[in-house]
């Protein structure tokens, strides 16, 4: 369920709180909340704002609320409104159904109740819109979009993708489906990262009798709202995909959906000549470089011999485009000798290179790459629409957009907060662990300089005592005399070799487990 919402009412409690359950859905765009009649009316005017839900409280008054649903559903037919009333009468409620309001939900409803009636309201839209078109004359069946590349590593899964969320962001309840016809590279999963059980080798069994039901039931179905069709798990089975099948195929997908966006991937298989004679718009990406170029040229010229597509319904794309290239796009269409699109998609790795790494495709934010696809989605007339320079703000904004983004900044700063916190404390942690081994360190070097120094001293002391005639035996007194001169924290032991050599061994207490650290230390009494 995708939609442009806006609220209205003059009360701006209960308009920000509206605001605030609606925000948790997460599948709308919010326009905004105003509190004036007449703002009401500017927003379902421009036609720049494509609205499609209208939340309106009856703190208006009942009968200007009845008499704004019935002006407003006059001149917009499948305008969706909601009146919100605590405990409406019978009379009243009859009466906003015949203005032509959708529904009645209470001030303050829950997010249950809000997305089960939005979700009525945007089938029900989808089937007035539906109905309209069919009636226009106009053919019924979805406009399909086929993106192929010059060469490998051009970007065409990921201008493929990015076009598509684009053509699901422009609202008005379009049904978007992207088909991942790159059967071997299956660049598409690689970007979202995606696992899907179901992939098109489901369909090719029951290709010639494929039905809706099969159709919905093979596709993926993405949290934006994009349904996806997914190449094969195992890329050694994509002959398995035959020309015939992908015809019957793709022929029931564009039945389905409003807008069917098809990546080819870069080398022209049957399965992607098929999907390009189907192709109401056929875009060629490359890269503004020599090698890209020349393999333009080539696939311009296969597509042209093969039959698959003349230069004229192919339009070149050019992708990373950078003023300090040597070769600029406006070059790059002498060279390829064919029309290309007037926007080129600028490098922008910079921004790109976290949600590839993340495999998080709608969290690209404001940036010249999304930008440049957005503008792509209005040359190709996908509805959509530039928001202002470096803001995914909403166009209408008001005193509840802005309490919504308070308490979004509150948030990520909680959240920031507590990383905070907890790097802090891990580094902290990190650190005393750090200092205390090396104090240990320091300490134990310390203590085997002293047992060094004291060893020397405890062998000269026993060799001048032990050397001396005396009652009590050279070894109890060459001991004595060592132990004197050594401090008490360190054991010594002495060795009497009879020659008049005495040997002092001192035991350094071990702090760090190094290995024996004893040092021996030798004295005589000609020392």
């Amino acid at each position: 369920m995708n939609g442009r919402v806006l609220v209205a009412g003059e009360n701006e409690e209960r308009r920000n709180r509206v605001v605030v359950t609606l925000g948790e859905i997460g599948e709308l765009t919010i326009l905004g909340a105003v509190e004036a009649r007449s703002d009401v009316a500017l927003v379902v005017d421009d036609a720049d704002q494509e609205l499609d839900l209208l939340l309106v409280d009856v703190d208006f008054g009942e009968q200007v609320v009845l008499s704004m649903t019935r002006e407003l559903t006059k001149v917009r037919p499948d305008l969706g409104v909601v009146i919100l009333a605590d405990h409406p009468s019978v009379e009243f409620f009859s009466a906003a159904m015949e203005a032509g309001a959708r529904g009645l939900l209470p001030t303050n409803p829950s997010v249950e109740d809000l997305h089960g009636r939005l979700a009525q309201i945007a089938d029900w839209q989808r089937r007035v819109r539906s109905m309209a078109f069919a009636s226009s004359g106009a053919d019924a069946a979805g406009r399909v979009i086929v993106v192929t590349g010059a060469k490998g590593g051009v970007g065409t899964s990921t201008i493929a993708l990015h076009l598509a969320l684009t053509a699901v962001r422009g609202g008005n309840g379009r049904r978007v489906c992207l088909v991942d016809l790159d059967l071997q590279q299956r660049g598409l999963r690689h970007l979202l990262d995606f696992h899907g059980r179901r992939t098109i080798l489901d369909l090719v069994p029951v290709a010639e009798n494929v039905t809706g039901r099969h159709v919905d039931e093979a596709l993926f179905g993405h949290y934006s709202g994009l349904k996806m069709l997914l190449a094969p798990h195992e890329p050694e089975r994509a002959d398995e995909v035959t020309g015939d099948a992908t015809r019957y195929i793709l022929g029931a997908i564009r039945d389905q959906f409003d807008v069917v966006i098809v990546d080819a991937g870069s080398v022209l298989t049957e399965p992607g000549a098929v999907a390009m004679d189907f192709a109401d718009d056929l875009i060629l990406v490359a890269t503004p470089d020599v090698p890209a170029l020349r393999g333009a040229r080539e696939t311009l010229g296969m597509m042209s011999r093969l039959e698959v597509a003349k230069a004229g319904d192919v339009k070149v794309l050019f992708n990373r485009a950078s003023p300090r290239s040597e070769v600029q796009p406006d070059l790059g269409r002498r060279i390829t000798g064919t029309e290309a699109f007037k926007v080129a998609v600028p490098e922008d790795w910079k921004h790109l290179e976290e949600v590839a790494n993340g495999a998080s495709a709608l969290d690209l934010g404001d940036s010249p790459f999304r930008r440049a696809i957005i503008a792509l989605g209005r040359e190709l007339q996908l509805g959509t629409r530039l928001r202002p320079r470096g803001s995914d703000e909403p166009v209408l904004r008001t005193e509840a957009d802005q309490a919504i983004a308070e308490m979004k900044s509150r948030r990520g700063r909680k959240r920031r907060k507590r990383g905070d916190a907890g790097q802090t404390t891990v580094e902290m942690i990190f650190g005393i662990v750090v200092s205390a081994a090396l104090f240990l360190l320091l300490l134990q070097v310390a203590l085997y300089a002293i047992a060094t120094v004291s060893s020397r001293r405890a062998a000269d002391a026993a060799a001048i005592i032990g050397s001396r005639d005396g009652l009590i035996p050279r070894q109890v007194r060459a001991q004595e005399a060592a132990e004197s001169r050594v401090p008490g924290f360190l054991d010594v032991q002495v060795r009497d070799h009879g020659d008049g050599t005495f040997t002092a061994e001192v035991h350094v207490p071990q702090i760090v487990p190094l290995g024996d650290l004893s040092i021996k230390q030798s004295g005589s009494y000609t020392d």
